[in-house]
């Protein structure tokens, strides 16, 4: 794609249009942090604290989080909700921008319904996911408990039996833990549209290439594909091999690399998905021209 259509893109008004007032709508909501005082004001976010509305944490926590309790309880609404709630201006700023730069060439693909589908489908299907988040809780239990030494003999045979009974009870208190445990942030749905952003890069990188070993000469714009789709595959499987190795570790503090990885999978599907639904109607439509 050239830089003329990219701009366009972006600055032309169906993007905005669809983008524009998802973004607005996440900084209008004040960061639960911010509002409870756990967090505090960058200087660069002064100005977004003087328009944002503050929701009363509590009522956030209970009525707009996603818990999987809270679902059981009939709170289906959560499941989009949580997407607009953040911790602090950095996690908020962060997941928008992020946003704005993955989410036109989804737009641009696949139409606003599709933009729509990849973000809120991402978000909702890895919130609702239970075993990679559960996953997720056992790995941090695990990596604070110090595994018992065995040296062969009687005691390896003892030191297996307390390894596998502790890995086991760990295991229930993640089962326990996890649906009472709020889930906030819109970056699942923004590793969905990574995910759909990795799949259109490689789309146009191999057009590319094709179209360089047909003519047999080097343009600019084909090698420029080809470049941008080598560094969005290095950088995202960076990104994303960091997310499984936090998830196996256990260092995830707060971050949930198990939704990550979720919705990251859930934009190759969609992206999948859609572009089989486009080869059929195109299809269809051959067909349907073939028999006239």
């Amino acid at each position: 794609m050239s830089s003329r259509n990219w701009s366009s893109c972006i600055l032309g008004s169906p993007y905005l249009k669809t983008a524009g007032p998802l973004i607005l709508a996440n900084f209008l909501i004040t960061p639960l942090g911010v509002v409870d005082g756990t967090r505090q004001i960058s200087e660069w976010a002064i100005l977004l604290r003087t328009i944002s509305l503050d929701i009363p944490p509590d009522f956030s926590r209970k009525n707009l989080a996603f818990t999987r309790e809270g679902l059981m309880k009939g709170r289906f609404w959560t499941l989009v909700t949580h997407m607009f709630l953040h911790i602090d201006y950095s996690h908020l700023s962060n997941n928008m921008i992020q946003l704005a730069v993955c989410g036109w060439k989804c737009f641009n693909a696949f139409s606003s319904n599709g933009f729509l589908i990849v973000y809120f489908g991402g978000g909702i299907i890895a919130a609702a996911e239970e075993r990679l988040n559960t996953f997720q809780y056992y790995s941090r239990i695990m990596s604070y408990v110090p595994k018992v030494p065995s040296s062969g003999g009687v005691l390896e045979n003892i030191g297996a039996i307390i390894n596998q009974n502790v890995e086991s009870l760990a295991w229930q208190v993640a089962k326990a833990a996890e649906p009472l445990t709020p889930c906030i942030g819109a970056s699942n749905g923004v590793y969905s549209m990574l995910g759909v952003d990795l799949c259109l890069t490689l789309e146009n990188a191999v057009y590319a290439l094709k179209k360089l070993l047909r003519h047999k000469h080097v343009e600019n714009e084909v090698m420029f594909s080809i470049l941008m789709g080598v560094s969005s595959l290095n950088k995202i499987m960076c990104t994303i091999t960091q997310e499984g190795r936090s998830l196996l570790d256990g260092s995830s503090g707060n971050v949930g690399h198990a939704g990550h990885l979720v919705g990251f999978c859930t934009g190759l599907v969609f992206y999948g998905s859609f572009r089989l639904t486009q080869w059929a109607r195109k299809k269809q439509k051959g067909n349907a021209r073939t028999r006239r």
